[in-house]
């Protein structure tokens, strides 16, 4: 490149120009002049574009991507914006993972002032601390009442239950023959001394109908009294000498019974005035060819049968027209499944089946699948009834009453 340059005014040589910059000044006549583009420096281009290499040590086979500067950086931002979202909305909801977390991190390093090299590497954080649920309770008890004794509000051996659309508590004392009333906050209001043939035949069984009739299985009769009088109103019997020692109150307000002994264990339904409707003979002995006793007897709202036989360990379904469908319980792998004691049989209105036994109270679906039990480890559970808030009261041999309030998530 020539580095001197004649000024054009007065012809002098100009030498030791700087061709960094645009003009130059004459020493003789003192005339600025440009310096020609010919003289100047030509920019250099680079040798290369800018190379951004990705590495990661997660797993063999990763592939390593080359990108320019730009779009890598773009790629790694929204990596970590995404990223660190998902873990924000997902972090407080794994407290019970049992996997690791892995987090990434990110370093970056100029190599050159052409390249800059990024890498990526896992690390495993320490599993997270578990959290073990708190158990909800099937039930739990909010009232009881009763004790032992013979004045108002005790029992003797209180063992049958029933529960009027009022809530009103109905208790017999199993040998004695005294039915007591009790408010649904378990306040004594009324007894009842029940007449039978038999004076020393236990009350086997109790039921009340929306009429305020109180029916009572005593002697192998249903003794009917009026509960606000206290007075009898009229016995059903069987007009084929059967023994009733089990009633319910159907959803038309007409009367079921079964009848037990050695030789028929028989389905009756009745009208209230005592007429017989229908019957079917030998219901459970039928099929099991077993002759059967101490039946526990329950309705749902579509008018099936529910049948708990003590001898079976097990409860039978049946139609409404008195057709057999399934039974369940029966012994089981699961101790805890197994009926060991069955007593009784009642149903809530989401027709789940409860059957009382030893020290526990085990809860099947109306299909007869197992979905849990309530432990009783303060006596055995006797009788049964739901009332109207889908509370269940229940009779339990240290003689006393519970009114439970259940878990309405059960199975």
């Amino acid at each position: 490149m020539p580095t001197v340059l004649k000024c054009p005014s007065c012809g002098a040589p100009i030498k030791n120009i700087d061709t960094t910059k645009d003009s130059v000044e004459c020493t003789f006549c003192q005339s600025v002049i440009s310096i020609p583009e010919s003289m100047r420096p030509k920019a250099h281009a680079p040798s290369s574009p800018i190379q951004i290499s990705i590495q990661t040590s997660r797993t063999p086979g990763v592939r390593t991507s080359s990108m320019g500067v730009v779009g890598a950086l773009i790629t790694v931002g929204i990596f970590l914006v995404v990223g660190w979202v998902i873990v924000s909305a997902v972090l407080p909801s794994i407290q019970n993972a049992t996997s690791s977390i892995t987090s990434y991190s990110i370093t970056a390093q100029a190599m050159t002032t052409r390249s800059v090299s990024i890498s990526i590497s896992q690390s495993t954080l320490a599993p997270l601390p578990s959290r073990t649920p708190t158990p909800i309770p099937v039930g739990e008890v909010v009232l009881k009442f009763g004790g032992e004794g013979t004045g108002q509000g005790k029992f003797q051996d209180g063992r049958a239950v029933a529960v009027d659309p009022a809530g009103s508590i109905f208790v017999a004392d199993y040998t004695s023959g005294r039915v007591q009333r009790f408010n649904a906050a378990g306040e004594y209001q009324q007894t009842y001394n029940v007449p039978s043939e038999n004076k020393g035949a236990p009350i086997r069984c109790l039921g009340v109908d929306r009429k305020g009739v109180l029916y009572i299985c005593r002697g192998g009769n249903l003794v009917k009294i009026n509960v606000e009088s206290g007075q009898p109103v009229g016995t059903i019997k069987d007009p084929q000498g059967g023994f009733i020692d089990a009633v319910t109150i159907m959803p038309d307000g007409n009367i079921a019974a079964l009848t037990s002994s050695a030789s028929k264990d028989d389905l009756i339904l009745y009208t209230p005035q005592g007429g017989v409707l229908k019957r079917y003979n030998k219901i459970v002995s039928s099929i099991t060819e077993n002759s059967q006793n101490n039946l526990s007897l329950a309705v749902d709202g579509l008018g099936r049968f529910f049948i708990l036989s003590q001898r079976e360990k097990a409860v039978f379904l049946f139609s409404a027209e008195g057709k057999y469908i399934d039974r369940f319980g029966g012994d089981s792998d699961s101790d805890e499944e197994s009926l060991g004691s069955p007593y009784a049989v009642a149903l809530d209105s989401q027709g789940r089946v409860y059957v009382s036994d030893s020290r526990r109270v085990h809860i099947f679906s109306a299909d007869g699948k197992y979905l849990d039990r309530i432990p009783f480890e303060g006596g055995v559970p006797m009788d049964m009834e739901f009332n109207a808030s889908d509370e269940l009261i229940m009779t339990v041999n240290i003689q006393m009453v519970y009114k439970l309030r259940l878990n309405q998530t059960i199975g």
